[in-house]
């Protein structure tokens, strides 16, 4: 009888410490799997080597619904290096990139071509995680014309919340040459509501609450070729859905002199 007892007992301790082992085993094992748990960072905003023919410009992304989910280095060429990008969340969603590349002469020292793009993605509707561009502009850039870069702001000008987009196409030049080009929404279709010229040393267009501001001086006094506007026109415009409309207009003393404002 003793021995029966104490052949349990040893069963019972066996038992226990096996219990005990397993519980720690599979203790450690959570632990190894938690700390090896890595996060992927994809760089999109290094230097990419050009093609002595420029790449073609991607016609669909793909990935998410989510335009901060997709790989933005999908949605420029693959000889390009992204400059900027934007982010639109609400239906319809859409990013909007920015890039620049050159193909350089053997010794790096001079450009056979260099050229500077933008292009406005949206998704597609439903839920396919299937983007396509609904604008893009690519430019060769030379002594004589070219881009030298695009200005994106975002600003809600129809009062429902979701950002209209502003781009400047800066053509350089003393003067701060350029044009304002704004793109909204009528349904999933984009419209180019306003291309203007107009130069620093003239004016500038942004955003206000629900309003785009467009400040131009006139009344131009000089002497000099860059100065100066005795007045400034005030113009603030709201999209209607369909088009740009003109909500209040005044005309001003130009007390902040350059630029008029």
């Amino acid at each position: 009888m003793r021995r029966l007892l104490l052949g349990l007992v040893l069963v019972a301790i066996g038992l226990g410490g096996g219990l005990a082992l397993a519980l720690m085993t599979r203790s450690e094992a959570h632990t190894r799997t938690v700390l090896s748990t890595t996060t992927k960072v994809e760089v999109v905003n290094g230097s990419r080597t050009a093609r002595r023919i420029p790449a073609a410009i991607p016609t669909l992304v793909e990935g998410s619904t989510d335009p901060h989910g997709l790989a933005i280095s999908n949605a420029v060429p693959s000889d390009a290096t992204l400059d900027s990008a934007d982010y639109v969340g609400r239906k319809p969603r859409q990013l909007i990139v920015t890039w620049e590349r050159a193909h350089l002469t053997r010794n790096g020292q001079a450009a056979i071509w260099q050229r500077r793009g933008i292009a406005i993605w949206q998704l597609d509707r439903g839920n396919a995680a299937a983007w396509h561009r609904v604008y893009t502009y690519e430019t060769l850039v030379n002594n004589v014309v070219g881009v030298e870069g695009f200005r994106v702001s975002l600003g809600d000008i129809s009062g429902d919340g979701r950002p209209e987009i502003l781009v400047f196409f800066d053509t350089d030049g003393s003067a701060g040459g350029g044009t304002y080009h704004l793109f909204a929404n009528a349904g999933y279709r984009v419209r180019q509501g306003l291309v203007k010229d107009l130069s620093s040393d003239q004016g500038t267009i942004s955003f206000a609450p629900n309003a785009l501001v467009v400040r131009e001086g006139v009344d131009y006094r000089g002497p000099g070729i860059h100065c100066c506007y005795r007045r400034v026109r005030v113009t603030w415009m709201g999209w209607n859905g369909r088009r740009l409309i003109t909500m209040r207009q005044t005309v001003r003393k130009n007390r902040r002199g350059w630029p008029p404002g």
